[in-house]
């Protein structure tokens, strides 16, 4: 893929999009698991609340990859009943176990300690487009969305099968916890 990076506000359209990337790119976590039409939910969440935001990179008009954050951390998770239901789905489909819950309520209450006015949510960046700045550049747009609202300091939580905190230290990231769930490192970096 050549040409320039444009980065743009995603639009509700991009959601179902975003949520197959999503699935695809993190096949086997938790997340992905949850399935596409949960993705989808929390991708028009996001989209549509004014404390979230999204934006696409696209390089030759087509998209090449997106990032999604909050400045009410988990602004694209609000309670629906129709991700209730497809959470719901989800567990009785077996594409999450019963018995996972427990861990995930520990994952969750590890979660909920960190105090910060906003979270980076999702980053994915399509591999040919790795290397090219086009993460950077996704970064600076979630950036001024939340300075734009006062916002100085944010964390994203990262799978460390993910091979991603070193991007994240390079940006100015600091690494302040980690936890093990289910089989999976997650580490917590806040900046």
């Amino acid at each position: 893929m050549d040409g320039e990076i444009n980065i743009r506000p995603a639009r509700p359209d991009d959601a179902a999009a975003m949520a197959a990337w999503h699935e695809e790119a993190f096949h086997g976590l938790l997340s992905a698991r949850l399935g596409r039409k949960y993705l989808e939910y929390h991708y028009s969440g996001l989209i549509s609340s004014p404390a979230g935001a999204c934006f696409v990179a696209e390089r030759a008009g087509a998209m090449c990859g997106f990032i999604g954050g909050s400045c009410a951390p988990r602004a694209g998770a609000a309670v629906s009943v129709r991700r209730l239901f497809s959470l719901a789905a989800a567990l009785f489909s077996g594409r999450i176990g019963i018995r996972e819950l427990p861990a995930l309520l520990r994952y969750k209450r590890w979660f909920s300690r960190v105090k910060l006015p906003a979270e980076l949510e999702s980053l994915l960046v399509a591999r040919q487009s790795r290397g090219r700045g086009t993460g950077k550049k996704l970064m600076e747009a979630l950036d001024g969305f939340f300075r734009a609202r006062g916002v100085t300091r944010y964390c994203v939580f990262n799978n460390t099968s993910l091979n991603t905190v070193k991007f994240y230290l390079r940006l100015g990231f600091k690494q302040t916890g980690e936890y093990d769930h289910g089989g999976h490192r997650t580490v917590c970096l806040i900046k």
